[in-house]
């Protein structure tokens, strides 16, 4: 048995260094000089452009869409909402689904 084939077995199947054999080693980094420090985001210019009126009018839009039956703005609306917020949310929403179930029965 070779060293290869013993070491591949210890690494669930998978050889040393990857598929060339020359992968990284121990302790060196795919990405030693990383992003340059100052780089541009996404994030810091959105921080630095948008107002709270345009986050306010986003958040609007985005609920207009969920109400619209949009379940990407509802995942969106719920992936941001503590769980707290989102269990009384839901609980709203049950009621004003059982009020309006009850209106439809009575006609």
């Amino acid at each position: 048995m070779s060293t290869t084939i013993s070491n591949s077995e210890n690494n669930g199947g998978k050889m040393p260094g990857g598929c060339t054999g020359r992968g990284w080693q121990p302790g060196q980094s795919g990405n030693a000089r990383g992003r340059r420090p100052g780089g541009a985001s996404l994030t810091a210019a959105l921080r630095r452009t948008l107002t709270r009126k345009d986050a306010e009018e986003i958040a609007r839009k985005l609920v207009t869409l969920a109400k619209s039956g949009d379940l990407r703005a509802v995942t969106i609306i719920f992936e941001r909402l503590d769980a707290v917020e989102v269990e009384r949310r839901l609980a709203d929403l049950e009621a004003a689904v059982q009020k309006q179930n009850q209106r439809q029965d009575r006609t």
